[in-house]
């Protein structure tokens, strides 16, 4: 790919003028031709370089302020980006009539809001303002990751941000008296700056309402509420872009909460799917981890990416749809991108439901597991207990089992690193201390209790892991697993269902991860407990853990729901789905961590295991629907990528147009921009795979032109017939007919 964007802020900005040395602004079709309006096609809209300089010269000034949060000071530092007069520091803004677009920006934890400058100097070249608030000395200051204090300061830095701007742009005389335009704002994100952003200025939260905020911008976005919640917390969100990364190994976005955020924007909404991005790879600086592009490849996607996104919704500039919509690339040197795009008025055939029919079973899953005599591997947290005592007498009868044959007082370790509710296991292991039972040491740390470990001497171990992100590493981790395969005795708590060294430890006791869960409550399968014991969430996120038997024995286990469904819910036009030649068709809610599955709504799911089926959607089966001031047949679909019946390389398949006379026009999926439908891209280290939409637009000229007879103001039918991939598996959703071009 072209190299633009180091180089136009490492020199002044001259790209992009013309031949007499004037600044040639970037033409990006505002104000395009009047007639070109009416002609919906593709081939009408402007071609424009989303990586172009812009005309403007930037200027970046630097303010501090404080905000008070009770009797808690906090120092505020701004950063503002602007067109200028001429590029560099506090150099004078150049205002005009009604004032530029602004957007208002939180970074990520572990960054900065300096760290940006990339980005944000190649946006405000484009005549976009940005004002980027910092948060760091409140993440080292102590509060307590996640505390409300913590939040509560994030928060107040943020609104008193952008009650400073507001408040100077309406100031006679002051530099930036109209600079922005109030009805023009945006708000935008990284990581857990964008689950700030998600509280203040989305839904009807909204503490903004007497602004226009237009849309929200999020980097690899990390939202604090839990993905089941997301439809009905963040109902009546305005327009949404996502850029997310598949190799990001951050602890939230690991668990797919990027991709879920997408399905609460509103109509319309972007979603950029980089594969090998990485978490910090968008900042100036920051780890890259395993990512498998450039930084300079992750800043690209996101200066075209934002500017396409803010041109589009704060200025109305119809030339970014086909870009957005990926029937042109927006990148087209690269990197590759996966897009979603939802239409502001498509013509909706089928956007799912709950199935017609559907009935619920119970599947027993392993609660507690482990080596008879040696290991004990709970499923749960050490406080989790609805009952105290419950806990408390089940850990006491773990340790004395795997302690019968040893000589009292046995020498135990014990090391947590937190709890949300009442410990159960620090008293019952004190109890057994003070019954001269056991002689208790309690490490301190994560190293400390490698260190102890490493030291020897012990009859037993406990371990209860139950806070930072599903996958952390631990210095501890290889020697626990070592000192397990090598035969000592061990009762471990742990919820890093993503990390390998956590695995390594469960593996040295004949188990490994299942599924994170919330457990109501666990049955005894044995003597070790009496019927059952009730278990809660004190705060956790999830708090339970399926676990899989492997070669060890399960001592307890628990219930969990599964609903098999059955029948297709009519679509939107009132016409049941039909199918024939496939191995299965079934309705499913696409929020399932089992199988990495990250969209909280309804899909169909399609498996075919011999070329020939086909999967069909009734438009109209008596008159046909007119689709005259349609251009494009618009779904979303997904590789499965944990179903052995996908090949590991593209799938390609027909999508056919039928009408009421009898004629059908097919033709290959692989005709769209993105061609046939890609595997999903690899994800980082210690990270689940994922299954994830992208948007197919295929033109309706494509039908047309295939077949000159079919009678596209009667279609009847649309379909997708399984006949070139020989075996596959997919999910589609959100099937409708849009327009295309400068048209919506």
């Amino acid at each position: 790919m072209r190299l633009l964007l180091m180089s136009l802020l490492m020199t002044p900005l001259t790209v992009g003028c013309s031949d007499d040395g004037s600044k040639a602004a970037l033409d990006t079709g505002t104000q395009a031709e009047a007639d070109v309006d009416t002609d919906c096609t593709d081939e009408a809209a402007p071609e424009v370089d989303w990586l172009a300089p812009g005309p403007h010269p930037v200027g970046r000034t630097l303010h501090t302020g404080t905000s008070l949060l009770r009797d808690i000071e906090l120092n505020r530092l701004t950063a503002v980006y602007y067109p200028a007069t001429e590029t560099g520091p506090d150099t004078d803004p150049v205002t005009t009539t009604d004032g530029y677009p602004v957007v208002f920006f939180e970074h990520a934890g572990g960054s900065h809001y300096l760290n940006y400058d990339t980005v944000f100097e190649f946006l405000a070249s484009h005549g976009l303002v940005i004002v980027s608030t910092d948060h760091t000395e409140v993440d080292a200051s102590g509060m307590g990751w996640g505390a409300p204090d913590w939040w509560s300061s994030h928060d107040l830095l943020f609104t008193d941000t952008i009650t400073d701007l507001l408040a100077w742009n309406a100031t006679a005389d002051h530099r930036y008296v109209g600079l922005i335009d109030t009805d023009r704002v945006g708000l935008a994100g990284h990581s857990h700056g964008s689950a700030l952003l998600t509280m203040q200025g989305l839904g009807p939260m909204a503490p903004f309402a007497d602004l226009d905020i237009r849309a929200v911008a999020l980097l690899a976005p990390c939202p604090d509420e839990a993905i089941s919640s997301y439809l009905d917390v963040y109902s009546g969100m305005v327009p949404l872009q996502v850029i997310y990364g598949s190799r990001d190994q951050d602890g939230c976005v690991a668990w797919g909460q990027s991709i879920a955020i997408y399905e609460a924007g509103a109509q319309p909404s972007h979603f950029i799917h980089l594969p090998g991005g990485s978490h910090y790879g968008f900042t100036d600086e920051g780890a890259l981890l395993d990512a498998t592009i450039t930084r300079e490849e992750h800043q690209a996607s996101a200066a075209a990416g934002w500017l396409a996104w803010w041109k589009y919704i704060l200025e109305d500039d119809m030339t970014a749809l086909p870009y957005l919509r990926g029937d042109r690339s927006l990148l087209p040197d690269g990197p590759e991108v996966h897009t979603q795009f939802k239409e502001r008025d498509p013509l909706v055939v089928d956007r799912f439901h709950a199935p017609a029919e559907s009935s619920t079973t119970w599947e027993e899953v392993p609660a507690i597991v482990g080596l008879t005599g040696q290991t004990f591997i709970n499923g749960f947290l050490s406080d989790t207990f609805v009952e105290l005592d419950d806990g408390i007498n089940l850990l006491t009868a773990q340790v004395e089992t795997l302690l019968t044959d040893t000589s009292s007082p046995a020498s135990v370790l014990f090391f947590i690193d937190s709890s949300v509710g009442v410990d159960a296991y620090a008293p019952a292991l004190e109890a057994l201390d003070d019954s001269g039972t056991i002689t208790l040491t309690q490490s301190s740390s994560h190293s400390a209790f490698a260190e102890a470990i490493d030291a020897g001497g012990w009859d037993l171990i406990v371990a209860a892991t139950q806070t930072g992100s599903a996958t952390d590493e631990h210095p501890y981790d290889a020697p626990l697993a070592d000192w397990i395969c090598g035969g000592g005795k061990a009762i471990v708590s742990d919820y890093r269902i993503l990390s390998s060294g956590a695995a390594a430890v469960l593996a040295c006791s004949g188990t490994a991860f299942g599924a994170l869960n919330n457990f109501e409550s666990i049955s005894a399968d044995g003597d070790l407990f009496d019927g059952t014991i009730s278990l809660l969430n004190p705060g956790w996120g999830y708090f339970s853990v399926a676990l899989e038997d492997g070669s060890a024995t399960r001592f307890a286990y628990t219930e969990t729901e599964a609903v098999l469904t059955d029948g297709l819910a009519p679509n939107a036009l009132g016409y049941a789905p039909e199918y024939s030649g496939v191995e299965s068709v079934q309705s499913e809610w696409m929020h399932n961590d089992d199988r990495g599955v990250y969209h909280p709504n309804w899909g169909v799911s399609i498996r075919w295991s011999e070329p020939g089926g086909h999967y069909r959607q009734v438009l109209n089966s008596d008159a046909g629907l007119d689709l005259t001031r349609r251009e494009a047949l618009s779904f979303r679909i997904t590789q499965r990528h944990d179903d052995s019946l996908n090949p590991g390389a593209p799938v390609d398949l027909h999508v056919r147009l039928g009408d009421v006379h009898g004629a059908v026009s097919s033709i290959a999926l692989s005709s769209a921009q993105q061609g046939a439908l890609r595997p999903n891209p690899a994800v980082g280290a210690g990270t689940g795979q994922k299954s994830v939409y992208e948007t197919y637009r295929l033109p309706l000229s494509l039908f047309t032109d295939m077949e000159r007879t079919l009678d596209i103001q009667h279609v009847s039918w649309v379909d997708w017939q399984f006949d070139v991939t020989a075996t596959g598996a997919i999910t589609i959703d959100d099937i409708g007919f849009s327009r295309a071009g400068l048209c919506e």
